[in-house]
């Protein structure tokens, strides 16, 4: 895996990671995250994951963004905790952030 990913994410999403609010961003199970998160210990722990990763709000280089140290990336399925946007059951990584290591914000 490369050293920096990067991600499009909603704008009040990245605020509350800068804010300190956010310690976890969920990525639904789909096949583009499988081919980039392809391997997994017996944890469902993602093998190799990136150290970081450049969220950014939109396409555009002039996007709002921030770059985040990982801490972990785990696969898992939601049972008692279930995030924002997501239903019990349902499988995704997410991806636990370490710090904020840069922002345009």
């Amino acid at each position: 895996m490369k050293d920096q990913l990067t991600l499009t994410i909603k704008l009040d999403e990245l605020k509350k990671i800068v804010s300190g609010e956010k310690k976890e961003e969920y990525r639904d199970s789909k096949e583009f995250y499988h081919r980039i998160f392809k391997e997994l210990d017996e944890n469902y722990k993602v093998i190799d994951a990136p150290k970081t990763i450049l969220l950014r709000a939109g396409y555009s280089l002039d996007k709002p963004y921030v770059i985040i140290e990982v801490e972990k990336i785990i696969h898992e399925q939601f049972l008692n905790f279930i995030p924002e946007d997501f239903k019990k059951g349902n499988l995704a990584y997410t991806i636990y952030i370490n710090k904020v290591l840069e922002t345009n914000l």
